[in-house]
């Protein structure tokens, strides 16, 4: 029993190694087709947002993406990793790693903005995200390398997105009620 546990263990952790948010969260290449006489082959634009938000939603997830983009993915250092303002800021023993989590816990409550609300799942994976990054940080320097790897705000946004698109998707498809009003959360 306890090998196939660990087994499944393991093969999730190098998932969560293996995970790259630039895509994901905020750049997409440009097409050959749509690139302008200035551009080169590879060059990069803002991901639109999903169909279907509302428009106070599309202002969340907006304002959560550029958060979780600066926090997580602002600096390229010169082996080609990303690094933000939170894997900087958690370098500072302890004092770093509790502004790290402020910033963090910033993000959720500015994703709990939307319309109505998060649900309680959803919560429990980012606070989690939240609470994982902040104990492996509070590990020195060792802690602070995972941290920068593990990109917990990125992983947030992620969340919300995928959130938001199956509940626009739905309330597309039921002509109006959105995922909460459909699972009386």
């Amino acid at each position: 029993m306890a090998i196939p546990i660990s087994k499944r263990y393991v093969t999730q952790l190098i998932q969560t190694f293996e995970y790259k948010p630039t895509n994901f969260l905020m750049i997409n290449k440009i097409p050959l087709e749509e690139l302008s006489f200035f551009q080169k082959e590879g060059a990069r634009r803002e991901k639109a947002l999903p169909i279907g938000l509302s428009q106070n939603d599309s202002k969340i997830l907006k304002k959560v993406r550029s958060r979780a983009y600066h926090l997580d993915l602002g600096f390229e250092c010169c082996c080609g990793i990303q690094v933000g303002w939170a894997g900087l800021i958690g370098l500072i023993p302890w004092i770093g790693d509790i502004i790290a989590l402020y910033l963090a816990l910033q993000l959720v409550k500015n994703a709990q903005q939307i319309e109505h609300g998060l649900p309680k799942y959803i919560l429990t994976q980012m606070y989690a995200n939240v609470s994982f990054d902040f104990g492996i940080g509070l590990i020195p320097l060792v802690g602070d390398l995972i941290n920068i790897a593990y990109k917990a705000n990125s992983r947030n946004c992620m969340i919300l997105e995928t959130f938001l698109k199956k509940n626009a998707k739905n309330k597309r498809a039921t002509g109006g009620s959105t995922l909460q009003e459909t699972l009386h959360v």
